[in-house]
């Protein structure tokens, strides 16, 4: 059932971070985790990340992204003024 949802590619760097669903023992799952270029060229998944398995956690993270995006837009228009 793996479903790869999007990836970022972080910039000068052998690392990215993928936003899947899956399923594990029966249980769909959110999945946001760091992935590392391995020697084959593929990402392999890394421990560090955050699974989610209901919809209000995933939509309060989701909350949170969103203030945390604009808190950081706010910061960063104040400092390029």
């Amino acid at each position: 059932m793996a479903e790869e949802i999007g990836t970022i590619e972080k910039a000068n760097s052998k690392m990215a971070i993928k936003v899947r669903v899956d399923e594990y023992n029966g249980k769909a799952y959110a999945d946001i985790r760091n992935y590392y270029l391995n020697d084959d060229g593929d990402y392999a998944p890394t421990k560090k990340g955050v699974a989610f398995y209901s919809v209000e956690d995933l939509s309060q993270a989701i909350l949170f992204l969103q203030a945390a995006r604009e808190k950081l837009a706010a910061t960063l228009a104040k400092k390029a003024a």
